[in-house]
């Protein structure tokens, strides 16, 4: 899921509004709607605007590319 659909659904669930959450994540109103709008963001940002959607931002490794779950275990 891309994170800006994280921040959409917990305003949308929260009741939060818009600037709250700005306020709250530590970033001005106009750059939560250029995140939310999935305009790409730095990493500082990102890790903030989730932080205060309820959410942790980790680095998972990957399978090679080219194979999916079903074809790595063949």
């Amino acid at each position: 899921m891309k994170y800006n659909n994280l921040i959409e659904r917990h305003l949308k669930e929260s009741g939060e509004t818009a600037q709250a959450f700005a306020r709250r994540a530590g970033v001005s109103r106009a750059t939560l709607y250029r995140a939310l709008d999935g305009i790409p963001v730095k990493l500082p940002l990102l890790e903030k605007l989730l932080r205060a959607a309820g959410f942790s931002l980790a680095a998972v490794k990957m399978p090679p590319q080219g194979l999916d779950g079903d074809e790595q275990a063949r």
